[in-house]
C-alpha cells in the first residue's frame, strides 16, 4: 500500500486513480488496532463481500487506513479462488472498490 500512495510512476498514479486512493507519505498509511474502527470495518466488509441476508461470521481483519479518508480492508481468508479481496471503503464506510490481491 505504502508504494502505491508514494509512486510517482503512470501505472502508480493511474492504480491510485482508480481505487480513489489519495497521494500521501508513506508514514500516513496506519495498521488499525482500535476494537471500534475495526468493527465498523468488519460490518463493512462483510456488507461488500456476503450475498445479503448472509449471517456476518467471525473474520480476521487487516484494517489499513490511508490518510484520513480511506481505509483498505481485507480478510486473509477470504478468496476469490487464488485471489485475496480487498475493499476500499472511505471514512463514512461507503464502499468505493474492490480488488484482488
Amino acid at each position: 500500500m505504502d508504494r502505491l500512495v508514494t509512486g510517482t510512476d503512470s501505472e502508480s498514479v493511474a492504480t491510485r486513480t482508480q481505487y480513489h486512493l489519495p497521494a500521501l507519505s508513506a508514514s500516513r498509511v496506519t495498521v488499525v488496532t482500535a476494537r471500534s474502527v475495526c468493527n465498523r470495518a468488519g460490518d463493512a466488509y462483510h456488507t461488500t463481500v456476503a450475498k445479503p441476508g448472509t449471517p456476518r461470521v467471525p473474520r480476521t481483519l487487516v484494517v489499513i487506513k490511508v490518510g484520513g479518508s480511506r481505509y483498505v480492508v481485507l480478510d486473509p481468508n477470504e478468496h476469490a479462488g487464488e485471489f485475496q479481496l480487498n475493499a476500499i471503503f472511505d471514512s463514512k464506510w461507503h464502499y468505493l472498490i474492490g480488488f484482488t490481491s
